[in-house]
């Protein structure tokens, strides 16, 4: 059955086709995104949601800019300063698959999430939209553990992260799904008071600040990050075998 993210889901099939077939490391987020995104279509076909057309609408609105950022960066344009930071990770043999990851998800949560909440806020109001943005926490909590086995798969040692430094997979994800996201909506409060014609430094001051916040996913201290060359010498699967094993990324039975 084609569910109302079809045409999002296709576009997302094809940037990782293309990251797999190029190595391309940005496809680790992708794919997980791929997958989290079918998750919330199937709710919505399912009617799951207060307002499961509003869901899909809103989910695809979301999606819409990440899209956006990797076209742009494909045709050679300026993509969002927090998107560049990731993308320009991609090309880097050093960073983790779980700093992949956390850097997708700092662009695509700490910056898109909050200003498209803040833009269907413009038409609907943000409490009309509360219940739905808070379901979809619901969403990402099923998907964690499965999330946390595949990072553990493709990256043996990252334990080892955890007894030097508290930054294993659990911590690092957990804290990109649900503390970033609470911060989203406050974010999005913040932007819905601002009229719509002087949104725009706000936002652009905000993309700055997701960029720098990049930098503490991928600098840490020295104990930490002589840690994570071990583990990164021990990620030995080849980017489209990692990125083949996150694309299977699926919720919790519940």
């Amino acid at each position: 059955m084609t569910g109302p993210l079809h045409e999002t889901l296709t576009e997302m099939d094809g940037i990782v086709d293309r990251a797999r077939a190029g190595g391309d490391r940005n496809g680790y987020f992708a794919a997980m995104y791929r997958s989290v995104t079918r998750e919330i279509d199937r709710r919505c076909r399912l009617d799951d949601f207060a307002d499961s057309g509003r869901m899909a609408e809103f989910a695809e609105a979301f999606a819409r800019r990440y899209l956006d950022a990797v076209a742009a960066r494909d045709e050679g344009r300026s993509a969002p300063v927090a998107w560049s930071v990731a993308f320009e990770a991609g090309a880097r043999w050093r960073p983790l698959v779980v700093q992949h990851l956390m850097l997708g998800m700092n662009a695509h949560i700490n910056l898109d999430l909050g200003v498209v909440t803040a833009e269907f806020a413009d038409r609907v109001g943000l409490t009309e939209i509360a219940a739905d943005f808070h379901a979809v926490n619901a969403v990402l909590a099923t998907m964690i553990d499965s999330c946390q086995r595949l990072v553990g798969a493709a990256s043996p040692w990252i334990g080892l992260l955890d007894r030097v430094g508290g930054r294993s997979d659990t911590v690092m994800i957990r804290f990109s799904l649900e503390r970033a996201r609470r911060a989203a909506w406050h974010t999005a409060e913040r932007l819905s008071r601002i009229p719509v014609a002087e949104r725009g430094a706000a936002v652009d001051q905000l993309d700055r600040n997701v960029g720098g916040l990049a930098g503490f996913v991928l600098d840490g201290p020295p104990v930490v990050d002589a840690a994570a060359l071990l583990v990164r010498l021990r990620e030995r699967a080849r980017v489209r075998a990692v990125i083949d094993l996150l694309s299977t990324a699926s919720p919790a039975a519940v």
